[in-house]
């Protein structure tokens, strides 16, 4: 008996600590889900800054390749700094996309009627 009416008064005077657990715990959870909203915003810009960045460098390779200069495609891309590609990386990640580009006209969906100049 002694001991449940001991446990009793330890569980009145330190309640509050309970609280500020709860209190603790949801504004690590606040935190957190706005730390995950930062990151996915952050990593939409990032993918989106990279498509841009491989968009101009195709296009500025295949205006030099027209012009029939050499054209080296990492050369079109300002900073690689900032990218996680080597030269490589991003010579085939252009030649995957004009590959891409040019089997989707070539292979259209055959329900689609392709347009036919009158």
């Amino acid at each position: 008996m002694d001991t449940a009416l001991a446990q009793a008064r330890v569980w009145i005077s330190k309640g509050g600590n309970l609280q500020l657990l709860g209190l603790y715990e949801s504004r690590i959870q606040r935190r957190f889900e706005k730390n995950m909203a930062e990151i996915r915003t952050l990593q939409a810009e990032r993918k989106a800054s990279l498509e841009q960045a491989f968009e101009e460098a195709d296009l500025l390779c295949q205006l030099a390749e027209s012009r029939e200069e050499e054209a080296e495609p990492s050369q079109f891309i300002l900073s690689l700094s900032r990218l996680d590609f080597s030269t490589t990386d991003i010579a085939r990640l252009i030649l995957r996309r004009r590959n891409l580009r040019e089997a989707r006209k070539r292979f259209q969906d055959p329900r689609k009627p392709s347009k036919i100049a009158a």
